[in-house]
């Protein structure tokens, strides 16, 4: 349950920053976002 917990907070710290990133640099959030879950799929 615990790890779970972790990974749930994981993925919103995540998407938080893509959110973030993308508005900082005037880009599509869309395309951060799945950057992001590719990279992060195969690595947690």
């Amino acid at each position: 349950m615990q790890d779970l917990v972790g990974m749930a907070a994981l993925v919103m710290a995540l998407g938080i920053g893509a959110q973030w990133l993308a508005w900082r640099f005037q880009v599509p959030a869309i395309v951060l976002l799945a950057v992001g879950g590719i990279l992060a799929g195969p690595v947690f």
